[in-house]
Parts: C-alpha cells; sequence; structure tokens
C-alpha cells in the first residue's frame, strides 16, 4: 500500500541535509581520535553533493549512506564493550529505511501525478 502523496520541496531538503552531513563530517574530523575521520570525508563529500544536485535522489543516497554507516557501526561495536555504537547503528539503519521509503513515495507519487 502506497501513502498519500508526501509534499517535500526537493531543494529545501536537500539543502538542508547538505548542510547537516557536511557540519557532521566536520565533527567526525575535529573528534578523529573517537569518529572515524573516514566517514568524516565521506559526510562532508555526501553534503556537497547534495547542495550542488539538488534532486530527489539525494534522498535514496542519504537513505543508503545511512544503512551502510548503521552497519559498520554495528560490527564495529562486535570488537568493543560499549553498546552505544550498536544502539547508533541500529537508528542509522532505521533512519536509513525511512529515507529510502520517503524516495519510493515521492517517486512513485511523481510518476502518477504525470
Amino acid at each position: 500500500m502506497v501513502k498519500p502523496q508526501e509534499k517535500i520541496n526537493i531543494k529545501e531538503y536537500a539543502k538542508t541535509a547538505g548542510i547537516a552531513l557536511i557540519i557532521l563530517g566536520v565533527i567526525h574530523l575535529l573528534l578523529a581520535e573517537i569518529l572515524s575521520s573516514f566517514w568524516g570525508i565521506m559526510l562532508i563529500v555526501l553534503g556537497i553533493i547534495a547542495l550542488v544536485y539538488r534532486v530527489k535522489k539525494i534522498i535514496l543516497i542519504v537513505g543508503i549512506a545511512l544503512i551502510f554507516a548503521g552497519i559498520t557501526n554495528i560490527l564495529a561495536s562486535l570488537t568493543s564493550i560499549s553498546i552505544f555504537w550498536t544502539i547508533l547503528g541500529g537508528c542509522q539503519i532505521y533512519w536509513g529505511i525511512q529515507e529510502i521509503s520517503r524516495y519510493k513515495r515521492i517517486n512513485y507519487n511523481s510518476k502518477r501525478a504525470k
């Protein structure tokens, strides 16, 4: 079952997501002793892409990146005693699935409207 058409301004969504990703990337780089500098660079690159290419596919890209980050956080938590990374990874996977679902709804509804 497809939910009713979701109203979303793609350009504003991409701008907000881009800025948030860049900020998170910078935080990763500043806290490289705790957080992954690799992910910091990836987040900054994704943020720049979101700001430059303000299209629907950004929602899908953000969703996939969140799922991948969640999986890597859960895998990394297997070697530590901290449950924090497992919980964070689970939240990231859930958020990523929500973003992919949003993309599918918007994509489906925009094709239906034509």
